[in-house]
């Protein structure tokens, strides 16, 4: 894709942009809320909504701040953070193998050989580097890096251990612009997958990122 050729360096995030699985992870979440008894339905959806308005950033990060919405201890927080952690990763090993890829990805992928390409994501790493591998990413990949590291120290830790010219950053949420901006790098916008999609085209015009709305083809703005 033309939208590539500026730059040596490109790191994708891997939930919205290699894989369809945003939805997969927000129900996955809302399944562990609903399953630790520690929320009622309205908190299960609020928090859940929360989730998905802020996608990008680690599972860590979210299930701390859901705990400080309830009046427990710190031992019990615990609990609770490691049962939650552990119900999601449940949910999303049983169904990350099998949610679709971006279409036309690995073709756009295949296109880019001879570019440095990095994953930068807040999947958990060990789980995002397995899920990869099984699904045959790998290869296109020097490293793939996630949680519980931020994006923004991976995208960091990147840039100082490549030699490039231009890097760039592609996501679908807010946490991956700021990730990028953070690293004063260029950020583009994959649309299709995202679940912020309106006001992310919106914060486009804005800040005048590109957008790309198909890797199949060249549908880009």
């Amino acid at each position: 894709m033309l939208i590539f050729e500026p730059y040596d360096l490109i790191i994708f995030d891997c939930d919205g942009v290699l894989l369809d699985s945003n939805n997969m992870k927000v129900a996955a979440m809302r399944a562990a809320l609903s399953l630790s008894n520690y929320f009622s339905d309205t908190q299960v959806e609020a928090l859940t909504s929360q989730f998905k308005e802020n996608f990008g950033m680690s599972r860590y990060h979210h299930v701390a701040s859901f705990t400080e919405t309830l009046d427990i201890d710190g031992v019990e927080k615990q609990k609770l953070e490691k049962m939650l952690l552990t119900a999601y990763a449940e949910q999303v090993d049983q169904f990350y193998l099998k949610v679709p890829e971006a279409t036309g990805i690995k073709s756009t992928l295949s296109s880019l050989k001879g570019k440095l390409m990095y994953v930068a994501s807040g999947s958990e790493q060990s789980q995002l580097r397995t899920v990869l591998e099984k699904r045959n990413f790998s290869n296109y990949f020097i490293d793939v890096l996630g949680s519980p590291i931020s994006k923004t120290q991976n995208i960091k830790n990147i840039l100082n251990s490549a030699s490039y010219v231009s890097a760039v950053m592609v996501g679908d949420a807010l946490a991956d612009y700021e990730a990028a901006k953070k690293n004063n790098i260029d950020f583009i916008f994959y649309a299709p997958l995202s679940n912020v999609k309106q006001s992310m085209l919106e914060l486009s015009q804005k800040h005048d990122f590109k957008v790309i709305h198909s890797f199949k083809g060249s549908h880009v703005t």
